[in-house]
């Protein structure tokens, strides 16, 4: 029997499951699958294949993805994509070019096969970072058993025949001319007549996330934990109330690391891990291959920008900010906890020179968008 559930991506809310969650899910365990999007990102393309539960599928598995072209998808995106298809074996990417005549290439969906069972993804989101996390989304899941699953296949081998002749390498010259204008998240159309005249057409806002107001902050001691500190312990308190874990599940995070300089990192995906010990952590790209400091701990500075989605600066003793950080949370009521965790909001921390970082570095983070 098949089982069919309404999934309702909600950025405002900790317990929304992500489109990147589910497919990640999907993937596990599974043979082969394929998917078909309207339009990708590099930043999409990341969030998925660059995920080491998405590379254990493509280690053994195979997947063939389509992606259109007739809007938002740049060569800068074409190149990523092209890098992943050379890195798998068993990864095939075509790109879906319309003819100037015809309606946009416009599907959004995926499928995996288990063999045993499968599993059919559709909904409103594209392979960009909005559509896997950032925007709101509505899309389905469908448990399919054997028999079904292999009437998806079917349908998925009669569809690709029916549109071979749309079908092209990532690196197609042509292809690569109709991605070049998408630069700029331009999601207007051009006839091929007026491809050098300017267009006029609606262009998408912006896609960052911005910080809001008096959202919420956790400054944090991080303890030594052997010689792997780059993944950082916290308390089960602030590990479920401030992350939004669960205590016996694993859920996705998206942090993006600021330096003192203000310079952003690549986004992290990083599940939520629980050790025996008690501990609940994150692995954080920014401590990795720093030694333990000799004195002192590490401070990180946690803001988060929406549900399960943080910026974050990690202070060592003698960088900048560290010692006001001491300071503030020696005067604060953790003062006397063995390990110093203080969540309060950016109103109560404006002062703080690292709050005013992340502040900063917030209105341009998370971008889903190409260089031009």
């Amino acid at each position: 029997m098949t089982s069919t559930l309404l999934k309702l991506q909600n950025p405002e809310d900790v317990d929304s499951e992500y489109l990147l969650e589910v497919l990640l899910h999907q993937s596990i365990n599974a043979a082969r699958g394929g998917a078909a999007y309207a339009w990708a990102t590099s930043r999409g393309v990341s969030l998925l294949f660059e995920d080491s539960v998405f590379q254990d599928f493509l280690g053994s598995g195979v997947f063939h993805l389509i992606v259109g072209v007739d809007a938002v998808t740049t060569p800068a995106t074409l190149e990523t994509l092209a890098e992943a298809e050379r890195n798998y074996a068993g990864l095939s990417i075509q790109a879906f070019m319309s003819a100037d005549s015809e309606g946009l290439f416009h599907p959004k969906f995926a499928w995996f096969d288990h063999q045993t069972s499968g599993s059919l993804i559709v909904g409103s989101g594209n392979l960009t970072g909005g559509g896997l996390w950032y925007n709101r989304e509505a899309f389905t899941v469908s448990e399919l058993e054997a028999e079904a699953t292999q009437r998806v296949q079917q349908q998925w081998e009669a569809w690709k025949i029916s549109i071979a002749a749309r079908l092209y390498p990532l690196l197609d010259s042509g292809v690569l001319d109709k991605a070049a204008l998408n630069t700029g998240w331009t999601l207007g159309r051009r006839s091929s007549s007026s491809r050098s005249e300017q267009s006029v057409s609606t262009v998408a806002p912006k896609p960052t996330l911005p910080p809001r107001k008096d959202e919420e902050v956790l400054i944090a001691e991080i303890p030594r934990s052997g010689n792997r500190w780059k993944q950082a312990n916290f308390d089960k308190r602030n590990y479920e109330e401030f992350f939004g874990a669960r205590v016996g599940t694993q859920r996705r995070m998206l942090f993006q690391s600021v330096d003192e300089h203000g310079a952003s990192g690549e986004v992290e995906s990083r599940p939520s891990v629980e050790v025996a010990s008690r501990n609940w952590r994150f692995e954080l790209n920014a401590a990795s291959g720093l030694p333990y400091p000799t004195e002192g701990r590490p401070i990180g500075v946690f803001l988060r920008l929406r549900a399960r989605t943080f910026l974050y600066y990690l202070s060592l003793p003698g960088s900048p900010w560290h010692e006001e950080l001491v300071t503030h949370l020696e005067t604060s009521d953790v003062a006397s906890a063995d390990i110093r965790r203080l969540r309060e909001t950016t109103a109560d921390a404006a002062s703080l020179g690292a709050i005013q970082l992340l502040l900063r570095a917030g209105e341009g983070s998370f971008i889903d968008d190409d260089p031009a």
